[in-house]
């Protein structure tokens, strides 16, 4: 999948939890305040919730992410934890994981339209050629692929969203 396409998709996913509305845990919404801010001269979305997920890069080294949301219409799924910064930016960049799956109608293993990317240590990275498997009424799953920006390698992850 081109580089394009997957940029494509995280917009899509956006738009649609722009769409959605902003929704957490009272717990979690206490902790983080969602929304959409000016960041550094780029536009930033920040996401909050029980969402969390982790990501074990090709080093070995295990990255979590926590406080976000999982969105999930009769067509597709996306998961965004963190806050994640549209455009250049003179700021380092927050932490933020996201994907996209669409269409993801039902659980089941997903190797087309599937869009992951994830920012962690002021990089981004972007996942090509990526697996998602989502179970449990999609409220879980697990990720795969090669890292085509940010880095060389395989990464493997899982994710929940309560």
């Amino acid at each position: 999948m081109g580089r394009l396409r997957i940029l494509t998709l995280i917009l899509a996913g956006l738009a649609l939890v722009a769409v959605l509305g902003v929704a957490g845990s009272a717990d979690a919404k206490k902790k983080c305040k969602p929304g959409t801010y000016a960041y550094g001269g780029a536009q930033a979305r920040k996401f909050c919730g029980p969402a969390r997920a982790r990501v074990k890069l090709p080093s070995g080294k295990v990255v979590h992410f926590h406080r976000g949301r999982c969105d999930k219409t009769k067509e597709n799924f996306t998961i965004n934890i963190g806050t994640i910064v549209i455009g250049d930016t003179s700021k380092k960049r927050p932490k933020y994981f996201g994907i996209t799956v669409d269409p993801a109608p039902k659980d089941g293993t997903y190797t087309q339209n599937a869009a992951v990317s994830f920012t962690r240590a002021n990089k981004n990275y972007g996942v090509g050629n990526a697996t998602v498997k989502l179970k449990k009424h999609r409220s879980r799953g697990t990720f795969s692929g090669v890292l085509f920006s940010g880095g060389k390698g395989t990464v493997h992850g899982s994710f929940r969203c309560k």
